[in-house]
């Protein structure tokens, strides 16, 4: 089942059932496509921790006297990182290994002390009892209220482009050429607003989210100027 017919459910759920629905947690692209799809319903969003990137949402219905829940649990395990760095890829495979599948895992925040895993409050019990080691380091998980906070890290910066074409700004963010932009839309590896690109042409509008695969997410805040010769400058972001 593709995404857009999932978020059909839940709206089915809401509309037929009265009730909230409760989504796993999504990606920042699978977020996009949610909220485009929800305009006229009321939503929550929260992934454990402040600023989370992966998340769950609630769609609320008019009318609904639910508690609001997200059932999210965030663990913790004490890890000296400086002895032995310990990687955001070793946790998340670590729990691929204990059969954890990604949806019901959030954001996972590694400290100079600590690791720290959002999860759903059903595969608690046993990621604490199951999830002993990571890499080569034992580990200990609880459940812990002690969360860090995170700040939102996005590095601004200036591009100049000839035109606000796709495959132009892919161009320029993936630092490519626009031949090399056009063969990463052709094997779906651009996203705009969670949806998969398929034409070079495309315009981008101000506000858009582009992921390109192995390049990293990028936000076109919008246009602040022309240069001498008319070409466009963009204000951007990438979410480091």
């Amino acid at each position: 089942m593709n995404f857009q017919k999932k978020v059909m459910e839940y709206l089915r759920i809401c509309d037929k059932s009265n009730r909230i629905a409760r989504t796993p947690f999504l990606s920042l692209d699978e977020q996009e496509i949610l909220l485009s799809m929800t305009k006229h319903y009321s939503v929550k969003l929260f992934g454990g921790f402040n600023n989370s990137e992966r998340q769950r949402v609630l769609i609320i219905p008019e009318d609904s006297y639910e508690d609001i829940d997200f059932d999210i649990d965030v663990i913790c395990a004490k890890c000296d990182n400086n002895f032995y760095k310990i990687t955001h890829s070793d946790v998340l495979g670590a729990l691929m290994n204990i059969g954890i599948e990604r949806e019901v895992t959030g954001d996972i925040v590694i400290t100079d002390e600590y690791i720290y895993i959002a999860l759903a409050k059903s595969i608690t019990p046993f990621v604490v009892s199951e999830l002993t080691r990571i890499n080569k380091v034992n580990v200990s998980f609880e459940i812990t209220e002690d969360i860090p906070k995170r700040e939102l890290l996005i590095d601004e910066f200036d591009m100049i482009i000839t035109s606000r074409r796709l495959d132009s700004v892919v161009s320029h963010l993936a630092k490519c050429g626009r031949k090399d932009a056009q063969i990463k839309i052709d094997n779906k590896e651009v996203k705009v607003n969670g949806f998969i690109a398929t034409k070079y042409d495309k315009i981008v509008s101000d506000d858009s989210l582009i992921s390109i695969r192995r390049a990293g997410r990028f936000i076109i805040y919008g246009e602040v100027g022309k240069t001498k010769k008319e070409n466009i400058v963009l204000h951007c972001g990438k979410y480091s």
